[in-house]
């Protein structure tokens, strides 16, 4: 069974209007999406291909139904176009049906990845059969250019990382596309796309998306213009699909002989569902954890907490292969499954082990504000606290190792330490030399004083004089003085200082109203 849905994501029902013949059965291209994981590729559909579909609000998948074949139509503009996909992703049960559909209706394949686990024996196997059915048989001669879009999802690698990556990963198809036997003249080239997590780095997600979309519109209008571009009509289609049902076949035994010979089929089958659940699983545990240190927040205790994401996940896929009596194959992707956890746990770890750094400076920073504090206290301090957080996210059983963090924070502390000394450096011969520029400042102002007393006193022998007279029985005080070469006269008019001595009315009598003194200062 399959889904036959417009770009909303609601059912076409009246399928009978699309049959062949009819004037609703367009002649339309088909791009194939692959999914090596069940993804929720909502957000990648709706930026790259401009729908709106919508998300459920509790599992967050894209469609709730129990098909895992998906055909989207679009034929409501001048884009016209149908997307052939999957709703699960792959396994060793579907990969050589799902490459044989792929290989007779797309020019284009998406083929979306996970970033920690970007190659896989399934996607080995997909592009195998891929290129044998696409090289080997009678194909379209539309079909002649392939063209392979990697997007690798929920990717934060380094640019010389996703160099590597590219090159690895196209180093393997090249082999199997060389590998396969050729009666056709076939041409590929392939295409990496790094995306970052579409919740956390929305904005940056979408502007991405838009640019594989205008990819797929460049490749689609050269193809076109140079007739290699291959367009099927919608009944042709859903016939390809519905011959070619890859939920009913079983594993054939060119799968089992890439796996362990002698394992049951159906065992294969249980044993790659269960190992996609546990993975599943353990991606919506980790999602809040990357969410947060991405935010820049410490997860507080977060080796306990990988311990039990690792724990819940191998005992979920335990569970689920419990009754599987061949147990060579199991022990191989159990320990496929703890290898692709703990490699994303541990980016995880890294993270947290950048945000801890940089509380361990801000400590050291804090520390050394107080003076009285000595810097190699301070040091100390900062280290504990960065080997106690550290050692707190170390996951039991691991490799993890966090003494290069150590170091590099050792070095951070020391360089701001010899900055700080610089600084306190500067700041004493700045105030050097402020105190030499007062000190030459007092001298100037000490010989201004100097030339103004020879200028005003009269150089050397200058002499000082003062006098003062009262008439007798009157209140009038003169009094004169000369000094540095000025004349002082002050008249002033105040009651005698001796008038208690004079009798009793003495004290009464004055100069003016309220007994009143006056005064007059003349400089000359």
């Amino acid at each position: 069974m399959f889904n036959l849905l417009d770009i909303t994501g609601n059912k076409i029902e009246n399928r009978k209007a699309l049959t062949n013949g009819s004037k609703n059965d367009k002649k339309l291209p088909v791009i194939s999406m692959v999914d090596t994981f069940s993804f929720d590729n909502t957000e990648f559909l709706n930026s790259t291909f401009n729908m709106s579909l919508e998300i459920s609000p509790k599992k967050e998948k894209i469609l709730e139904t129990e098909s895992s074949i998906n055909i989207f139509l679009n034929d409501a503009n001048s884009s016209q176009f149908m997307i052939f996909s999957t709703n699960q992703g792959l396994d060793m049960s579907n990969c050589k049906k799902l490459s044989k559909i792929v290989s007779h209706i797309s020019n284009i394949v998406l083929f979306n990845t996970w970033s920690q686990r970007i190659w896989s024996k399934e996607s080995e196997l997909f592009f195998e059969s891929f290129f044998e059915y696409r090289c080997g048989n009678k194909i379209e001669e539309n079909l002649s250019e392939l063209i392979i879009l990697i997007n690798v999802q929920d990717s934060d690698e380094s640019v010389i990382m996703r160099e590597k990556i590219s090159a690895q990963i196209k180093t393997k198809i090249d082999l199997l596309f060389k590998k396969a036997k050729k009666t056709n003249d076939i041409s590929f080239s392939i295409e990496f796309n790094f995306l970052p997590h579409p919740k956390y780095e929305k904005d940056n997600f979408k502007g991405l998306c838009k640019k594989i979309s205008e990819k797929i519109a460049n490749h689609k209008t050269r193809m076109k213009s140079i007739r290699t571009f291959n367009e099927i009509t919608i009944s042709n289609l859903v016939e390809i699909v519905e011959k070619n049902n890859f939920e009913e076949e079983k594993i054939n035994e060119s799968v089992e002989e890439i796996i362990f010979s002698g394992t049951n089929g159906d065992d294969v089958v249980m044993i790659d569902s269960a190992f996609s659940t546990a993975l599943r699983q353990s991606a919506n545990y980790m999602a809040e954890l990357t969410k947060s240190v991405d935010e820049n927040n410490k997860i507080p205790g977060f080796g306990p907490k990988a311990n039990e994401i690792m724990q819940n996940t191998l005992e979920l896929f335990d569970n689920k292969v419990s009754s599987i009596e061949k147990k060579d194959f199991i022990v191989h992707k159990k320990q496929e499954l703890e290898a692709i956890i703990d490699t994303s746990l541990s980016s995880i770890f890294l993270k947290q082990l950048s945000i801890i750094r940089e509380l361990a400076i801000a400590h050291f920073k804090a520390a050394t504000g107080n003076e009285d504090v000595p810097v190699d206290f301070a040091f100390f301090t900062a280290d504990s606290f960065f080997v106690r957080e550290a050692e707190d996210s170390v996951r039991t059983g691991s490799s993890w190792s966090y003494s290069a963090e150590r170091t590099n924070v050792h070095n951070t502390i020391r360089e701001i330490s010899n900055r700080r000394k610089q600084l306190i450096s500067e700041k004493i011969q700045h105030a050097e030399h402020q105190a030499n520029a007062f000190q030459y400042l007092q001298m100037q102002q000490a010989q201004m004083q100097a030339i103004q007393q020879q200028q005003y006193g009269g150089g050397a022998g200058s002499w000082n004089i003062g006098a003062a007279y009262r008439p007798p029985d009157s209140n009038l005080n003169i009094s004169m003085g000369y000094q540095q070469g000025r004349t002082n006269i002050q008249i002033s008019m105040v009651p005698d200082e001796q008038a208690s001595l004079l009798g009793p009315n003495g004290f009464t009598s004055g100069v003016g109203p309220a007994n009143m003194g006056v005064s007059l200062n003349l400089n000359l």
